[in-house]
């Protein structure tokens, strides 16, 4: 014999109890069902750590249907599908009896919260002690369960899992870390700048600290059932980063409320995207200057073209062209298609390049000129199906236009079309080639000043402006071989000196109008920034009249000088520039005349100092002078 009780002592109390003979008696298939709203995350309801069940009040019938019935620690193993859709009385007619329906109907016609408890006992011995509490969210009832009779025992388990369980995992009580898994340490060790991490080290990419705060009051208060982000955590003297992919949800523990954190060490896959998107950007940049778009297909499907075609077809909204189709097919004359799709499907490494010039009708009813540019890449392995296409389309509507230069003009194309295809394999190259020495700047900055953060810091966005203003140039370029080296010189010593308002220190330049070619201009440049900034730093002090900086640059037979001087203090007496122990500004300066096969010399240290750079003209810099 069963008996099945229900305890609420608060508002109605209730305190009353059935018997009954077996668990066919408990719940009822009524085989009536009723429409179900749709629920928005549904998996998030498994939630194993309570029971969640969902009902939807009905005032047709005066009953709630069910939506969702937990299968946390599920009474004689109820299936919830059976029942999804039936009314509650209709299908659990002994609760009915017990007073669950008129409770339930209290708590959601005043939205107020209620607690209660549900007792199962058979022949005397409790099997199930459920505490049972109701919230209301519109038209959506829940209610929230915990065995008490097992919860000691699931605890434990639960304890003995956590600690080896492969995710991290902490848990938050009163804005404190109490509890962390094995797996959490671990990410603490591998990341030994983190430990120990706190609840204030709780940070995020797209939330801001006063939201984070809104956020964990209400899921401290269940107002909100979870809450998912990316947390950063800065290290404030590296200025490393480390990202976490955290899933937030309430817990309960020794009766307090706290925020239960799973979390995964996403750091390595965070920066790769971040430097993914920087070439990404990078090459957008390069494709809206020349006004060209690149496909890429194999043989049987294609793949995409980049966002500039959208620009060429002045398309306004890319979602209005389905998910595999080749933009380009609804606007070329058929003639190119079919010449276009011969390619495709006929081309090998002796057939592998193709180039026609048509009109297009844009989205906009426009009338433009495209060149396209096919190119046949066989696999490396040897295998036909990895085979694949590239497209570089054009729009030369300009110089189409200009009738009586379109042989020029043609010319022309096909060499920045050769310029550019050139740019887009360096453009990554060059990405990670200026990344590596702003690195290992860094690297020797921190040996020599690790307890001057500061320092290290500004060193950094020193080169790193250095390394964008040489950038821009080349973006503004129309030569993407080579640079002015006059015009270069002339504004980073001018944007040097302005940035940090210096106008008490003169300035006088000596640099021929030469073009210098693009592989030695990041050395040369951040040489040049390296021996500006030590100047400023050691060669004058405020009360200095008269500072005066220089820098003559000029080829002599098959050498490039370049001669930096200043009327300062001088280097102090003994100073090697040579020798790498000396400070962090010559171990970069020498590593960076390394490059470009320099010689360093110092040539005066009476007046100020006087320091040359030596270096070959080299097979590169003869085709651009």
């Amino acid at each position: 014999m069963f008996n099945l009780r229900l305890i609420e002592k608060n508002d109605l109390g209730i305190d009353q109890a059935v018997n009954f003979k077996s668990w066919a008696d408990f719940s009822i298939d009524t085989n009536q069902n009723y429409s179900v709203p749709d629920l928005v995350y549904p998996k998030l309801f498994n939630e194993k750590d309570l029971g969640v069940n969902i009902l939807s009040y009905s005032k047709v019938k005066d009953d709630f249907v069910i939506v969702k019935l937990s299968n946390y620690d599920a009474i004689n193993n109820i299936n919830d599908l059976n029942f999804i859709g039936q009314l509650t009385g209709d299908t659990f007619p002994l609760l009915k009896m017990v007073g669950l329906l008129d409770l339930i109907k209290k708590s959601f016609n005043n939205d107020k919260v209620v607690d209660f408890e549900v007792r199962i006992s058979k022949n005397e011995v409790l099997k199930y002690s459920f505490h049972f509490k109701t919230y209301c969210e519109g038209n959506f009832f829940f209610l929230i369960s915990k065995n008490i009779k097992t919860h000691n025992i699931r605890t434990q388990k639960h304890n003995k899992v956590f600690k080896n369980y492969s995710q991290g995992i902490f848990f938050i009580q009163n804005k404190k870390i109490i509890l962390k898994n094995q797996a959490f340490l671990r990410m603490e060790q591998d990341n030994n700048y983190l430990k120990p991490f706190t609840f204030k080290d709780i940070q995020f990419m797209d939330v801001s600290n006063g939201e984070w705060l809104r956020i964990y009051n209400e899921l401290i208060n269940r107002d909100r059932l979870f809450f998912e982000d990316i947390i950063v955590y800065n290290n404030p003297i590296t200025q490393d980063k480390a990202f976490f992919n955290a899933y937030f949800s309430p817990f309960t523990r020794n009766d307090v409320p706290g925020v239960k954190v799973n979390c995964v060490n996403v750091t390595r896959e965070i920066l790769a995207r971040i430097k993914y998107n920087e070439f990404l950007e990078n090459l957008r940049i390069v494709q809206g200057i020349g006004k060209f778009a690149i496909m890429f297909r194999t043989r049987e499907e294609f793949i995409n073209y980049s966002s500039e075609i959208y620009n060429i077809l002045e398309i306004p909204d890319p979602s209005i062209i389905p998910e595999g189709a080749d933009v380009l097919d609804d606007y070329v004359p058929l003639n190119i298609k079919n010449a276009f799709y011969s390619f495709v499907n006929n081309s090998n490494s002796k057939n592998d390049s193709l180039s026609f010039t048509y009109p297009v009708t844009t989205f906009k009813g426009n009338k433009k000129y495209l060149t396209s540019n096919l190119f046949y890449v066989s696999s490396d392995v040897g295998n036909p199906n990895l085979d694949y296409i590239i497209s570089v389309v054009q729009d030369i509507t300009s110089s189409v236009n200009n009738r009586g230069e379109i042989i020029e003009a043609n010319n022309d194309l096909q060499k920045l079309l050769q310029d550019k295809e050139v740019l887009i394999n360096e453009v990554q190259t060059r990405i990670n080639s200026n990344l590596n020495i702003i690195i290992n700047s860094l690297d020797l900055d921190l040996k020599y000043y690790k307890n001057n953060p500061d320092l290290v810091i500004q060193n950094s966005i020193n080169r790193i402006n250095s390394i964008a203003l040489i950038h821009e140039y080349i973006y503004k370029s129309d030569n993407l071989n080579s640079l002015n080296i006059h015009d270069f010189i002339k504004s980073e010593v001018n944007y040097i000196l302005n940035r940090h308002y210096l106008q008490y220190i003169d300035r006088v330049l000596d640099v021929e109008d030469i073009e210098i070619n693009m592989n030695n201009i990041v050395p040369l440049g951040l040489i040049i920034n390296e021996l500006i900034h030590n100047s400023i730093k050691h060669a004058f002090d405020e009360e200095f009249d008269k500072a005066l900086i220089k820098i003559k640059f000029y080829k002599k037979n098959d050498e490039y000088n370049l001669i930096v001087s200043d009327n300062g203090k001088g280097l102090p007496e003994g100073f090697n520039i040579l020798k790498s122990e000396n400070t962090s500004g010559f171990t970069i300066v020498n590593s960076l005349v390394s490059q470009i096969n320099g010689e360093l010399i110092q040539i005066d240290n009476l007046n100020g100092c006087t320091l040359k750079i030596v270096y070959p003209v080299n097979e590169y810099d003869e085709g651009v002078l």
